[in-house]
C-alpha cells in the first residue's frame, strides 16, 4: 500500500493554520551575527516524538554553537539525540556543535534531531538562543541598529490565531505565500489510515477525529497537520 501525504486544510475535521515559528540570531561581537532556527516534530507517538532543529547561519561566520532553549511542558525530556552534545537540566535544554558541524560560514546551515518523551500536551519551545543571545530572525551589526535579514531571506509570514489557511505554492525548493514571502511550516504527523485499512479495520482508527482534537492541537503552538 502506497502512503499518500496530505496537509489539512481549515474546517471542522481539520486544520492548516495554528500557531507560528520561532528564530534565533547569534550574539552580537566584533562581527554581524543571526541565525534562523526551524523546530519540527517529525513525528509524534503517546509518550514519545521525534523533532528536527534545522539552523542557519545569517551572520558572520563561526567555528562553534551551542543552541539553548526550555519545554513549556515539565514532562517534555530529550531522551536520545544527534549531531549534537545534548543535554537537559529541568525544563533546560542544551546542544552544542560536534568538531564536523562546529563552523558554519554566512549563508550555511546544519541540522540537528533528538527524540523526546512528554505526557498531556507536547507544544514546541517557545523561542531559541544561540550563543547566549535570544532570538530576533534578524542580522544585528555591532555598530548599528538590527536590520532586516538579506533580502535573499524574505521575512517568515505566519498565520493570524485564526482564520483560513494562507494560499501557498512552491517557489524553487521554497513554500511561500501567494505574495511570494517564505513560510515555514511547523506541525506534527498524525496517525491515520496508514496502517488501519490494510488490517480490515477502516479508516482513522487510532484516536477521535472530531473538533475537540482539533482544538487540542492546536495548543501545541503548530500549525501544519501532516496526515500519513
Amino acid at each position: 500500500m502506497k502512503h499518500r501525504h496530505a496537509l489539512l486544510a481549515a474546517g471542522a475535521a481539520g486544520v492548516l493554520v495554528l500557531g507560528g515559528m520561532a528564530t534565533a540570531t547569534l550574539p552580537a561581537s566584533a562581527a554581524a551575527s543571526g541565525c534562523s532556527v526551524t523546530y519540527t516534530v517529525q513525528s509524534q507517538w503517546p509518550s514519545g516524538f521525534s523533532a528536527n532543529v534545522a539552523l542557519t547561519n545569517l551572520g558572520s561566520p563561526v567555528t562553534s554553537w551551542t543552541l539553548t532553549f526550555a519545554f513549556p511542558n515539565a514532562s517534555q525530556k530529550v531522551t536520545q539525540g544527534w549531531s549534537a552534545t545534548w543535554t537537559q537540566s529541568g525544563a533546560q535544554v542544551s546542544a552544542a556543535s560536534m568538531g564536523w558541524n562546529g563552523s558554519l560560514g554566512t549563508g550555511a546551515s546544519t541540522s540537528i534531531g533528538f527524540v523526546g518523551a512528554w505526557t498531556g500536551a507536547n507544544p514546541a519551545p517557545a523561542s531559541f538562543a544561540l550563543n547566549g543571545t535570544t532570538c530576533t530572525g534578524s542580522v544585528t551589526s555591532p555598530t548599528a541598529n538590527p536590520t532586516s535579514a538579506p533580502p535573499s531571506s524574505p521575512p517568515v509570514t505566519t498565520p493570524p490565531p485564526s482564520g483560513p489557511a494562507p494560499k501557498l505554492k512552491v517557489s524553487g525548493n521554497k513554500i511561500v505565500t501567494t505574495d511570494g514571502r517564505a513560510y515555514r511550516l511547523l506541525g506534527v504527523s498524525r496517525s491515520s489510515g496508514e496502517f488501519a485499512c490494510v488490517q480490515g479495520k477502516g479508516l482513522w482508527d487510532s484516536g477521535p477525529v472530531d473538533q475537540a482534537s482539533v482544538d487540542a492541537m492546536k495548543t501545541w503552538n503548530i500549525h501544519t497537520v501532516r496526515i500519513p
